[in-house]
This record gives C-alpha cells, structure tokens and sequence, in this order.
C-alpha cells in the first residue's frame, strides 16, 4: 500500500494512464497525417500540432478526473457523533469509484500501485534532466545573442524591405555571429534574426534573401513560442515515444511551411533547393528554443523541392500495429487505476485516533502481526478500564458514490476484547444529519478471535456530503485491522444492520477535566488552560489557531452518557472571551438519539462571537429526548483566532426556558 500523499498518486495515476492515451493519440494522429499526405504542409502541421496538443491536456484531465475527493470543511457546527466522529481534513482520501474487473488488470494495478513512489521519483528525475538540458540550450542562445554583432545599416535597411513587403511591421534586429552556422530566429516578443558571418561570402544575395524571407516565416506564424511549448511537453512527457514522434511530426511540418513560403516568395523551387544544400545540417543534442533554417529533415526538404510530388514521409505501418498492440496491453493494465486507485485500501499513512476517549487507547502499525506479508493496524487500550471507546479512522466527500450503495469490508482480529469492536461506517448529510450509520453494535466482537473478513453496507443518499468509517474498540483489549476495501455493490447486496448499542461507546459521566480537541482541522489548532485569563481567580480553557490556511474548524468538547438528563430540557451556560476571531466561535450543544443520529443540535451560528470581546456569558438550551443515547457539548472556533472558555455549566432547567437550538 502506498504511503504517497494523495496529490501525489493521483498525478501518478494520471501519467500511467497516459502510457495508452498516448498510444491511441499516436494511431489517430499517424491516420489522420497519412490520409493528408496530399494536403497543404499546413493541414498537416495544425494536425500534429492537435496530437501533441492532446498528449498535455489528456494527463491534465485525468489528474482532474481521478483527483482525490476533497474533505469538506465544516463550519456550520461542530461535529460530535455517537459513533467514531468526523475526521480531520489531514486525513486520506479514499477510493472514489468501484468497477468490476478481471484478475489481470487487477494484479497489473496492484504492481504499479506498490511501486508509485518509485515511478514518480524516475519521472520527476528524467523531467528534471531535461529541462537543465533545455536550459542549457537557453543559456547558449543568450551567450550567443550577447556576442552578435550588428549587421551594417545597408543589410539592415534591405531586410528592413523584406520584412515590410512580407507584412511584418514592428523591428526585427538583424545580427551577425560566428559562433552559429544557419540563420535561426531567437525570441518571440522582441525578435531577432541571428546570421552567420560565413554566409555574407559564400550566399548569392538571392539565396540569402530566400532563406531571410524562410526565418520572417517563422516570425509571422509564431513559431518560437510554439516551440517553447513543444519543449516543454517533451520535458513533462518524455517517457512516451508518441511525444516525441509527434514533435519531430511538428518540426519537420513547420519547416515546409516556411519552405512554401519561401518558394512562393523567389518563384523558384530548383533556386531555394539549392540555396538549402549549401547549408551545413545542424543536429544540435539540447533541447533549444531556437528556429534554425536547417531544422527539420532537411534531406527530404531538398528532395521535397526537387521532386514536388513526393509525399510526406509517415510512421511505418509496422510501427502503427506496434503501438496498437502497445495500446490493447496497456488499456488492461490502466484501466487499473480504477480498480487500483477507486477500489484499493484505504491509506494506511492516513489513519488517525478518535473517540470519546482516545487518550486511554494507541494507534500504530504492528509489523509483527502480518496478514499476507502486510503490516496491520493495531488499535489497543493503554489503560485497563477505558472511560469509552477509541476508534482509528478516516473520511472523504462521497460525491462520486452518490445514489449508490457501498461496501466497506476488512479483515479484523481481536485479543481479550472485554466489551466490544466491530467496523463501523457513517453517512453524513447537510448540516451533519445522519444520513445512514451502522457501527456492527448489533454482531458486535468480543474476545479473542482470529482473522476474520467482517463487512458495512450503507446506501449514499443524494443529499450524502461525508463519508466516515474506521474500527472502533469499547473497552479493553486490542484489535488488528488490515486490508480494508471500499466498493460499489448492486441492490442484491443487502444493507447491513443499523446502529449499535450506544451505552457501551460512551463515557460513563460528565467530567470536569476530560476536555478533548476534535473538528475538522484538529492539527490546525491547540487547547490549553491558560493561566494569564482568569475568571474569578479561575484559569480559563484556552482554543487557539494555531497553523493552517484557516479553512476548518477545531472545538474543545466533551462527550457523555447524559442518562440523567433524559426527557430533560437542558442548559449549558460559560463565560467566553475572544480575540480576533476572524470567522466566528460558539458555545454548542449536541442530543444523540439511540441510533446515533442527532435529535436536538445548536452550535450559535445565527448568534456568533465574531472579532474581540471580553467576558460575557452565553448559553444553549435544548430538550433530550427519552431515548437519548449521548450528549456532548464544548466550544468551537472556526478560522483564526482565540477562544477562552470559563464556569461552563450544564444544568436542567424548566419548560419556562426558551430552547435556542433545533431539532
């Protein structure tokens, strides 16, 4: 399983897939140029210029495609569940669509996933090669252009009339070197036409006004920047013989472009033939931004001139049904990622500890329990009568599993379980309604047992705007955890069980000091108990952004049984005080019914602590349902900025008392 962040495997996913895009681009292209071997160099150069065109945008649009889902980040009120609660949005993506496949693409997928780092690590080296090497052409060119010497004012002036006859109105600079031996043009907004001294004696004034008018050519058309371009994507892509097939393709339709224009201009095809044969071939090794009137092919430009029926030359038919074939093996092996990246397990670099009590409970990878040669995830208690339950656990936005149903199953093993474990997944709706949960509550597992695939199969309702899911452990003991998978199913699948017993995952009662951090960018903030703000001699909790973009939110909370407040109407009042709280801070109460849904939330959005302020007392009211399995309460903080708390208080008031909150 690979530990790459989610970014990164995405954009190694997106440059695998283009192993077969590129082939297919490759076949299109070499068809489409063969049946316009008769047509203008024109029509064949927009053409290849479209096949490299779609090599960079292909992979741009697969990364767009396959990007990880984005975790949302909530605001609108804190997240406490009964059930293992939301994670932060540090934690992994996971798989966004399942598909069936056969055995092959599946094993092909799994190679490249174990080696992606690895992939990546090549790629990144050879792009970096080439582009110093392209720097390094670069660098030449401006050595070059700093020794230029300025063509006299006659050969100016007359290439001053060329160019206005040619339509070119801003100033071209006309410059000599000796350190180049074929006339080429450097730079695209401020151009300049470089040639060599040699070729003012051994040119007839003719022959060097035909090969001026070729490089003006490629002034008018903008050749230089497309050729930047084209460097570009052989730097990025270069590992794909199509790329570099199609730029040759690029180059050597350019040229009989501006060898058109040329011919058209002197009228004299045999005349500009000749003019190119006393030209030495340049074959330079660096990628180079420059135009040169001895790029391309130039034997078969010549020949072209000499013989105006000669076609264009194309790729081989061998090499067409060798890049067929490539693309029929590689569409089985890159068909993988969607069975390889949408239906791998979750990332085991991205599991994280939460629960109602996650301090009583260790989170780590146990090399020495192994299930197929793979390190498990162990989740075990660290004390001996846990205050409730831990779970690891991690989240994404579900919006590619929309109106389907999934499910996550996991092989789990258990030693001295004394209450209970079992997986657990949730579905999230707007303003963090549950939308489906199911936490095994009802086949729990307890004791010792061994490896055991164990399964959660919820539906994702349209409105679903979260997926969370993980293993959860009530009590003592530890558990193991490898080789989670999520999928689609169909509708033959049944939905497992609903919710679990939420009096064995929860705290036995309300403590003073048992103040945890959760939200939604838990590592983007810090709590404390801040001796410099006191309350009536009394330090103050402290919650403080800490480091981050500011996007989430933290809370400071606590989580509860609340059995003696059942059938209740409940008060919880503090003391708060801010300090450039750039979103907004409420104090929040939340009423958990007993399959874990919420039945009564308020978290003060319509009322928010906004800016600086000093002390000043603020409440939540809400009813508790008979039936209600948990409550938990705290203060959340969304953006930047602090937030202490003080007294808190939870009272039972009477029916007088307005409830603030909704249902």
């Amino acid at each position: 399983m690979s530990s790459m962040h989610p970014l990164l495997q995405t954009v190694a996913w997106a440059l695998l897939h283009f192993l077969w895009q590129g082939c297919f681009i490759w076949l299109v292209t070499a068809l489409a140029l063969f049946l316009a071997r008769s047509l203008s160099a024109q029509v064949r150069y927009l053409m290849a210029c479209v096949g490299l065109a779609l090599c960079l945008l292909l992979p741009i649009g697969t990364f767009t495609l396959l990007r990880p889902g984005v975790f949302r980040q909530v605001g609108e009120q804190a997240v406490i569940v009964s059930a293992p609660a939301r994670p932060s949005a540090g934690a992994s993506t996971v798989p966004t669509r399942a598909v069936r496949m056969g055995d092959l693409p599946r094993q092909i997928g799994s190679l490249l996933e174990e080696h992606l780092s690895l992939l990546l690590k090549g790629w990144l080296l050879g792009s970096l090669f080439l582009a110093l090497r392209f720097g390094g052409g670069w660098v030449h060119l401006l050595m070059v252009r700093r020794t230029v010497t300025q063509a006299s004012e006659e050969l100016q002036n007359h290439f001053n009339r060329i160019a206005r006859r040619f339509g070119l109105r801003r100033a071209i600079r006309l410059a000599l070197s000796a350190r180049i031996n074929t006339p080429m043009v450097v730079g695209w907004l401020r151009p300049m036409l470089l040639v060599p001294v040699g070729i003012l004696t051994d040119m007839d004034p003719v022959g060097l006004e035909v090969l001026l008018v070729h490089e003006l050519a490629h002034i008018r058309r903008h050749d230089y920047f497309v050729n930047v371009l084209q460097c570009l994507v052989e730097i990025l892509l270069f590992y794909h013989p199509a790329v570099w097939w199609l730029s040759r393709r690029v180059r050597i339709e350019r040229e009989l472009c501006c060898d058109d224009v040329a011919v058209a201009w002197c009228a004299d095809p045999l005349l500009y033939a000749e003019t190119l044969n006393r030209l030495q071939e340049l074959r330079s090794e660096t990628l180079s931004p420059a135009l040169a009137a001895g790029g391309g092919d130039l034997m078969y430009r010549i020949k072209r001139l000499v013989m105006p029926a000669l076609q264009a030359s194309t790729v081989p038919i061998r090499l067409n049904l060798l890049a067929m074939a490539c693309s029929v093996f590689l569409v089985l092996g890159t068909g993988l990622s969607l069975k390889a990246m949408q239906a791998r397990p979750a990332d085991d670099a991205k599991w994280f500890l939460a629960g109602s009590d996650r301090k009583s409970f260790v989170l780590s990878t146990d090399a020495r329990v192994t299930r197929e040669g793979k390190p498990s995830q162990s989740l075990a208690s660290s004390v001996e009568e846990p205050n409730g339950f831990g779970t690891i656990m991690q989240g994404f936005d579900p919006a590619d599993y929309i109106g389907k149903r999934v499910r996550m199953s996991a092989w789990v093993k258990t030693v001295n379980v004394t209450s209970w474990a079992g997986l657990w997944m949730r579905v999230d709706g707007a303003s963090d309604t549950t939308l489906a949960f199911d936490n095994m509550g009802k086949r729990p597992i307890r004791g010792t047992t061994d490896w055991t695939r164990y399964e959660v199969v919820l539906d994702v309702a349209p409105g679903a705007k979260y997926l969370a899911f993980g293993l959860l452990l009530d009590g003592s003991g530890q558990t193991w955890l490898n080789d989670l998978k999520l999928e689609v199913v169909d509708a033959s699948v049944a939905v497992s069980d609903m919710g679990g017993d939420a009096t064995h995952v929860l705290p036995t009662d309300y403590t003073t000091d048992g103040w945890f951090l959760t939200g939604s960018k838990p590592k983007d903030y810090e709590i404390s108990l801040d001796p410099s703000a006191l309350r009536e001699g009394k330090p103050a909790h402290l919650l403080a952004f800490k480091v981050g973009s500011g996007k989430g939110f933290g809370t400071l909370m606590q989580m509860f049984k609340g059995t003696a407040y059942l059938g209740k109407r409940v008060r919880v009042s503090a003391w708060v005080k801010s300090e450039q709280v750039e979103d907004w801070a409420g104090v929040w109460m939340r009423v958990d019914g007993a399959d874990g849904k919420p039945t009564a939330f308020d978290n003060m959005r319509s009322r928010a602590i906004k800016g600086s302020l000093d002390w000043k007392p603020y409440q939540v009211v809400l009813d508790v349902a008979p039936d209600a399995s948990a409550l938990a309460f705290g203060i959340l903080l969304t953006g930047k900025g602090k937030v202490w708390m003080a007294e808190p208080v939870l009272e039972v008031v009477d029916v007088s008392v307005p409830v603030t909150g909704r249902k």
